[in-house]
């Protein structure tokens, strides 16, 4: 790399940086003040009951958390739940309990009041029609060839609970426990270990049951439904899993086959062995990002995909990396609110930038670096300027720019 040539590039725009300041014509940020909001309660655990009306855009769930209260005196909870219908509120012991669901939170009178000594289970059954947000049925023309059947969800920043009711924000951590039912052959793809799966020849379905032990922030838990095939190689004794559609299968060896040496390379950098039971990719068709960190099982855009002559422009390893280090920066460790998302971002960039420099070498390191910080400097310069842990915004989205 021309090494004078990165210099002119970052004077220029540090130019214009500089400019912008002296002409006073910065635009900060606007917006009211977010905080995380308080919390009377912790989850511990979800169990969720998924099925589908694919046709209808319909899912079916029954939701049993697990929760203990702050301290004593506790006598209801109320969660996120936007646009859902809840048929039912209850003890697992099948005592009802009175509920008032508002346009996006469920509140739950509780049968007395709790301390944080005791630990309480309630089951919520509910159903989800065409959300907005969340989650997405991708059902194919019948004539084309082009989409394939998915249904899939995407959390991130806050919209699980458009699929689940749940605390839907990043201050809480709970394990998660999936039963999802869907018709052969489709496969679910979720979030820690698969349990079983079980057929029923009644109505040629299969119940896919995964379980994931370390307890994450809401917004990671995911699932995706659909006509999968999987390929599977190793790091060390943990499955690293990809999964693509039967025609798909041409791209696996050239997309993915570095993904074994990611994980090594970031275990050893962050001293901090890869730390869940596999790790799942998963291509999904028009999907809205490059990919997305839900735990243990990535999501990617079908994009990503390539085959040996494609890899002469490119390859799609910045994609897979920056996804891979999010496993440690933003799941293992997590902003406690949105304003502190850069540090999920900003890890997981700079370990990208270190991979880059791993297989191509300090001056391409280099560059990407200083292409980084170009990019955000002309945001700052030309769009608007925000503090990096500032709690001033319009939605959360505004926290996922060129800043973070």
């Amino acid at each position: 790399m021309n090494i004078r040539k990165i210099l002119f590039n970052t004077i220029a725009v540090l130019t214009i940086f500089s400019s912008s300041l002296l002409s006073g014509d910065i635009q900060l940020i606007s917006g009211t003040e977010h905080h995380a909001p308080d919390k009377s309660f912790s989850v511990l655990n979800y169990t969720l009951h998924l099925s589908f009306n694919p046709e209808e855009k319909t899912l079916y769930g029954k939701d049993i958390i697990t929760f203990t209260p702050y301290q004593s005196g506790l006598d209801s909870v109320y969660l996120d739940a936007d646009k859902m219908e809840i048929k039912s509120v209850k003890f697992l012991n099948s005592k009802n309990l009175n509920f008032r669901k508002t346009s996006d939170k469920l509140i739950i009178y509780l049968d007395k009041k709790y301390s944080a000594s005791d630990t309480v289970k309630i089951s919520i059954n509910y159903t989800v029609t065409d959300p907005k947000k969340g989650l997405y049925f991708n059902l194919p023309d019948k004539n084309s060839t082009k989409n394939h059947f998915e249904i899939y969800t995407q959390g991130e920043e806050d919209e699980n609970h458009y699929w689940f009711p749940c605390w839907d924000f990043p201050n809480d951590r709970a394990t998660s426990e999936l039963f999802i039912t869907t018709k052969i052959p489709n496969i679910a793809i979720s979030n820690g270990r698969l349990l079983s799966v079980d057929v029923n020849k009644k109505d040629s379905t299969r119940t896919f049951h995964w379980k994931m032990d370390i307890p994450h922030v809401t917004y990671l838990t995911s699932f995706i439904v659909g006509n999968y095939t999987k390929h599977e190689d190793f790091y060390k004794n943990i499955p690293v899993q990809y999964y693509v559609h039967p025609d798909q299968e041409k791209y696996v060896k050239a997309t993915f086959s570095k993904t074994p040496d990611i994980i090594r390379f970031f275990s050893e950098k962050t001293g901090i062995e890869y730390p869940y039971s596999k790790y799942a990719q998963t291509v999904v068709d028009n999907f809205q990002y490059g990919g997305m960190e839900n735990i243990s099982a990535t999501t990617l855009m079908s994009g990503t995909l390539r085959d040996e002559q494609g890899l002469i422009d490119g390859t799609s390893e910045s994609l897979i990396s920056h996804e891979l280090a999010h496993q440690w920066w933003g799941d293992l460790v997590t902003c406690r609110d949105w304003p502190s998302v850069w540090l999920n971002e900003g890890f997981a960039t700079y370990f990208e930038a270190l991979w880059t420099e791993h297989t191509l070498g300090r001056d391409v390191f280099d560059y990407e670096m200083s292409r980084n910080a170009r990019i955000y400097i002309m945001e700052d310069s030309t769009r608007y300027r925000r503090s990096l842990a500032g709690h001033k915004y319009q939605n959360y989205g505004q926290m996922l720019d060129r800043h973070s």
